[in-house]
């Protein structure tokens, strides 16, 4: 299996392995200041991807 932070093929775009100590300390960083992106923020984000007006990524200390 290979490392977390790995990536697979040579593509700088291409999909990265599960980091579960990443995703434990931003859970935990959440549960301490209850700072998250709203799901429809992350929504239109995503969805802008690879359009003429694609978004730049959300932060949660940008308002809803």
């Amino acid at each position: 299996m290979a490392p977390a932070s790995s990536t697979r093929g040579s593509s700088a775009s291409a999909i990265r392995e599960p980091d579960i100590a990443e995703d434990r300390l931003r859970y935990q960083a959440f549960r301490r200041t209850g700072r998250a992106v709203p799901i429809k923020v992350v929504k239109a984000w995503v969805a802008s991807w690879d359009s003429s007006d694609e978004l730049l990524r959300p932060d949660c200390s940008d308002p809803a």
